[in-house]
């Protein structure tokens, strides 16, 4: 196992390290007029555009975040550390969330909230006598919404390991101590799940 992840490390590392090599060139690798140069991060750091989408993906991902943490987070709590009925149908709920192919999900939502086509959209101005489609599922906002989604699952079942590994006991002392719900939630749970949490909102920000 240690060396297939070195190997799959050192991969990793040498691709990354080409790509870096021959972002400090111009001209094709072999070419003998190929020469070291510092032009090709001028022209992308100069180029408006490159902010723009700098600062729609950073939209993106924020939204994406967002998301799947409301969902994921308070899913796994009320999974693990309530009676809850029916968590087997929750369980389910997220682990079909995981197999749905995101194009599937991203297809639907489409159909649904596209300004032009989504059946939502048209139905709200017919009815309503709208000027203009209420929704835009087209958006940072939008696709940040179907992402957080997709990702949910992903929040859910890493907050829950966490959550469902975690001592019920020590809860119990906080409060036999006198710490009340909100102190001992705050103190001693979220301190606890801190790591499922930190590491829910790393995949979530990685993966799209």
């Amino acid at each position: 196992m240690m060396a297939c992840v070195l190997l799959a490390a050192a991969a990793v590392l040498l691709l990354l390290a080409t790509a870096i090599w021959l972002s400090f060139r111009a001209g094709n690798p072999g070419d003998p007029a190929a020469h070291y140069t510092l032009a090709n991060y001028a022209e992308v750091f100069l180029e408006p555009r490159t902010y723009t989408v700098l600062a729609d993906t950073l939209g993106f991902a924020c939204v994406t975040l967002a998301v799947a943490l409301a969902i994921g987070i308070p899913a796994a709590w009320l999974a693990e550390r309530t009676d809850l009925p029916g968590k087997p149908l929750l369980f389910t709920a997220m682990t079909v969330g995981l197999l749905i192919p995101g194009f599937a999900v991203a297809m639907g939502w489409l159909f649904l909230l596209q300004p032009r086509i989504g059946l939502v959209n048209q139905w709200l101005v017919r009815t309503l006598a709208l000027g203009a489609p209420p929704f835009n599922i087209a958006s940072i906002t939008g696709m940040g919404w179907i992402q957080g989604l997709n990702l949910a699952p992903v929040a859910f079942i890493m907050t829950a390991s966490v959550l469902r590994a975690m001592d019920p006991a020590l809860e119990e002392a906080a409060q036999a101590s006198g710490a009340g719900r909100l102190v001992t939630t705050g103190r001693i749970t979220f301190a606890l799940a801190w790591p499922g949490i930190l590491a829910a909102r790393t995949s979530s920000a990685v993966l799209p």
